[in-house]
């Protein structure tokens, strides 16, 4: 494992746009939820294979963080680490010793092969077959959404770092009802009022703070808004269409 850090600090020292491109691939994966349970396909693989990838010259110095998580996305998508002998591997060939497994002698044994530095430790040992089929799956969705030439690619980042999201995981406000409550309100009134009002401010109360020994006090009942109008539309009693 030691051999492994030290490895991980080389590449990613002073690297911005490689822990950058990890950050959102980070992430992707929980957004999937790739990487829950025993099985799951965790960041520290992903981060391995970022050294991978670096070490095989296929990541450079000169790109981006976008471009760095689209590269990996793109090998992911058409991996093969599950075939035979084609698994990946970290540790040198000049390295390997006697006593050291070949890839064939590991894919005897596990699904999906990715060795680590020492030769001996293969990274996926957890990893199913199903859940790595389904990380190559998601992966080549995210790639064809960025090779839409219709969406921003800005905008296609979010949407793949945003698809499958549960609204329980989106909206997890811990109980309290009044942030639900302002974001369903405001954007009702907003939708009916149109034009004639310029802004909604929510008039926000106080919260008064507590001891640590005490409970919070409770969400919000009530919700209060402030309205200033737009003076030239603001009786207006439909809204026109074009002329």
């Amino acid at each position: 494992m030691e051999q492994n850090q030290k490895l991980l600090r080389e590449v990613y020292e002073n690297r911005k746009h490689l822990q950058e491109g990890l950050t959102l691939l980070k992430g992707w994966l929980r957004q999937r939820q790739l990487d829950k349970g025993v099985n799951g396909f965790n960041a520290h693989l992903l981060t391995m294979f970022i050294v991978y990838l670096f070490k095989q010259r296929k990541l450079h110095m000169n790109m981006s963080s976008y471009q760095v998580a689209r590269n990996v996305w793109n090998q992911l998508a058409f991996s093969s680490w599950h075939e035979s002998n084609k698994g990946l591997t970290l540790c040198s060939s000049i390295n390997i010793n006697a006593n050291q497994p070949t890839l064939e002698q590991m894919h005897a044994y596990y699904p999906v092969v990715f060795i680590d530095v020492t030769g001996y430790h293969n990274l996926c040992f957890n990893v199913t077959l199903d859940i790595y089929a389904l990380v190559r799956f998601e992966a080549k969705r995210a790639v064809q959404m960025l090779n839409d030439v219709k969406i921003n690619k800005i905008d296609a980042v979010e949407q793949v770092l945003d698809m499958h999201v549960a609204p329980a995981d989106k909206c997890n406000f811990a109980g309290h009802t009044y942030p639900q409550l302002l974001k369903v309100v405001t954007k009702l009134l907003s939708k009916g009022l149109g034009k004639r009002v310029q802004f909604l401010i929510p008039l926000q109360q106080v919260v008064p703070s507590w001891s640590i020994v005490e409970h919070p006090a409770t969400s919000n009942e009530y919700l209060h808004l402030g309205l200033i109008l737009n003076g030239e539309q603001s009786l207006e009693i439909l809204d026109k269409g074009p002329e």
